[in-house]
């Protein structure tokens, strides 16, 4: 799973996008180097079988924005969305599966929550910070 925040700060609005990547890859034991490693696209291809050597992937992307209030200064939330291509229009989370892998987006404050788990792999938990400069945060 890749999760990579960035964030665009113009005048009084700041939008913090995270776009989120989940492939379905094997690993296997490399008794030569004592290690797990990536499987190559033949040994993938054997494993998957019917699947062939493709390697799945789920794409997802969340959008969070700030405004600075005219009033009083301080950072208010505009918008809290996800979308991706399970489910291409926009709510404020998201929880799709797409050729088997599941990704649920979840918004706490400036942090998303992101699970997600695929065939065969216990469901996994990550949160990613959104960098937002000091005058944006609560």
């Amino acid at each position: 799973m890749r999760a990579v925040p960035s964030v665009e700060m113009v005048g009084h609005e700041a939008v913090g996008t995270v776009a989120v990547e989940v492939a379905e890859n094997g690993e296997v034991w490399r008794p030569e180097t004592k290690a797990w490693e990536k499987m190559n696209p033949d040994e993938f291809k054997e494993w998957r079988g019917f699947r062939g050597s493709q390697s799945y992937r789920h794409k997802a992307t969340a959008t969070l924005v700030k405004s600075l209030d005219p009033q009083t200064k301080r950072p208010v939330v505009v918008r809290r969305e996800a979308v991706g291509d399970g489910s291409p229009n926009p709510t404020t989370g998201y929880n799709e599966s797409e050729v088997g892998i599941n990704i649920t987006l979840e918004w706490e404050g400036d942090k998303l929550r992101i699970k997600w788990s695929s065939s065969g792999v216990d469901r996994q938990t990550e949160e990613v910070a959104i960098p937002f400069d000091p005058h944006y945060l609560d």
